[in-house]
């Protein structure tokens, strides 16, 4: 059940990929140049669904998510997710501060009005969304991140371009 998740590629695709995964997840994010490449090529072919799960001891995660979910109400999630995933380790430190999702929020040139407002979540509907996300995980037995299931199968082979392009190549050959 994807309904209103945030998704790239086709609607209807006979293969689908959800990511449940954690933007401060120093796995999550290095597994994000093979998403790209993924993107790339099979662009139109599948659908990959991004699933909220950040982790109780990442502190920068839920606000980090849900200002993700602020841009995507701009239609610029995955403009968002990219750069926030590619910010640099400094040392072993990643200032994913307020300040840093600001700034990344102008360069992609969201309405800031809008997106301070959503970030702020004064109803708590952003953060209970992410909440609700985290809930379906953990009763689909998602216990870290990254956790790729495709096609509703949890997929267990390593996450390289390869082994996942041998995956999506198979469904989509069945």
């Amino acid at each position: 059940v994807n309904d209103g998740k945030p998704f790239w590629g086709k609607a209807d695709a006979k293969v689908v990929i959800t990511e449940f995964s954690d933007f401060e997840c120093p796995y999550c994010r290095q597994m994000q140049g093979d998403v790209q490449r993924l993107k790339a090529e099979y662009s139109g072919k599948i659908k990959w669904v991004f699933r909220n799960f950040p982790l109780d001891f990442h502190p920068q995660a839920m606000p980090s998510h849900i200002a993700a979910q602020c841009a995507g109400k701009q239609a610029k999630y995955f403009e968002f997710q990219t750069k926030v995933f590619s910010i640099p380790y400094n040392g072993r430190e990643l200032d994913m501060s307020p300040a840093q999702l600001d700034r990344i929020a102008q360069s992609i040139g969201l309405n800031m009005q809008a997106y301070t407002q959503c970030k702020a979540d004064k109803d708590g509907k952003e953060r209970e969304a992410i909440e609700a996300d985290m809930r379906y995980a953990q009763k689909i037995g998602v216990r870290g991140t990254p956790t790729i299931y495709i096609n509703g199968v949890l997929y267990q082979q390593e996450r390289s371009y390869e082994a996942m392009k041998q995956a999506i190549d198979k469904l989509l050959d069945s």
